[in-house]
């Protein structure tokens, strides 16, 4: 499927006046969401993402949580996540939905970058990117009162799982494959239980540290 198409419906519900040029597409092929470069006939760029997995309900939810942390989170993280653009005060966030295609797609403004991480990180680089994790999550934890609340979990997670093998284990492969991946549902929810995992603090985010979708100063912070 050309998913530009998509893209392009999706623009056209957000300001059809502003006319695009091209959508490039720039994935990093490590997850399931294709990410676009859209520039413009005036040369103005933003970032599309696109995706098709899971469910629009929690993509929605998803992304009006990580705005609301991109906005309330303070220095030096204050520039970390990229900036969904808005509509109506919401995160613009558009279904498309035909035959049996189902997709969804929300934008960014683009973030400005500085280093890149090397491909294979030294020992130092690990400690430095250790500490700065470390320090992103105490920044998130202190915001964590007012982001809005989510309906994920990871148990919900897990419970989501355990249907979908009630229902259909063949998706996952063979029935080896399947009981591989029940087992371990069952030992996280046994464990989940045993360690008191209720009395963890509870940080509603989900970022994902793929070393090229976030840069570091010369200092590596």
């Amino acid at each position: 499927m050309d998913y530009s198409i998509i893209i392009q419906k999706a623009w056209e519900g957000y300001d059809a006046s502003k006319t695009i040029k091209t959508i490039d597409d720039i994935s990093a092929k490590v997850s399931t969401n294709h990410v676009y470069r859209i520039t413009f006939d005036d040369d103005d760029i933003i970032i599309a993402k696109l995706s098709y997995f899971g469910k629009y309900e929690h993509f929605k939810e998803d992304h009006r949580l990580i705005h609301s942390l991109s906005n309330n989170l303070l220095y030096p993280f204050e520039n970390l996540l990229a900036k969904s653009l808005l509509k109506n005060n919401r995160v613009y966030i558009y279904h498309y939905k035909h035959r049996k295609t189902d997709a969804w797609v929300v934008f960014y403004n683009p973030t400005r970058i500085m280093d890149r991480l090397p491909r294979q990180l030294d020992k130092h680089h690990i400690i430095k990117l250790g500490q700065q994790v470390g320090k992103f999550h105490r920044a998130c934890s202190r915001v964590k009162n007012v982001l809005p609340k989510s309906s994920k979990t990871l148990r919900t997670d897990i419970n989501s799982l355990m249907e979908q093998l009630a229902t259909n284990e063949k998706q996952f492969g063979s029935r080896m494959q399947a009981d591989y991946l029940k087992y371990h549902c069952e030992q996280f929810l046994k464990n989940r239980s045993k360690y008191n995992m209720n009395t963890f603090e509870i940080i509603p985010v989900f970022v994902d540290w793929n070393i090229g979708n976030f840069s570091v100063t010369p200092d590596l912070e």
